[in-house]
């Protein structure tokens, strides 16, 4: 698509968006913003801090790390319960209605590095 076309489909796409009132396209087009933006993967604040305790315990040896095989060889210790899936469904929809942030995967590791430098200093 030529610059120019590309700039009038923006614009054209902006104008339809803010004259839109139907609640269901808005959260649709949301979440493919939001898709996009972190390609997919997104962590609550509480997620995140998981991720940080986890990395932290790694780092200093309390938590062994496992192979990919590993994790496959025991992967039925790590299904869901019914109520971790609906846990997991109704903050997925918190997130896409703008009630809770998420995190990218890049500002969830850069979280991470930053916390565990502040504790080797």
């Amino acid at each position: 698509m030529q610059p120019v076309q590309l700039q009038k489909d923006k614009l054209d796409l902006i104008e339809w968006i803010v004259q839109l009132d139907d609640e269901e396209i808005l959260l649709q087009l949301k979440e493919i913003m939001v898709n996009a933006e972190s390609s997919g993967f997104t962590l609550t604040d509480e997620q995140k801090l998981m991720v940080e305790e986890s990395a932290a315990k790694y780092d200093s040896g309390e938590e062994p790390g496992y192979t990919w095989e590993e994790v496959l060889q025991n992967a039925d210790r790590y299904v869901l319960s019914d109520e971790q899936k609906a846990e997991v469904r109704e903050s997925h929809q918190k997130y896409l209605s703008g009630e809770d942030r998420g995190y990218t995967w890049e500002e969830v590791k850069e979280r991470a590095r930053k916390k565990l430098d502040e504790k080797k200093s």
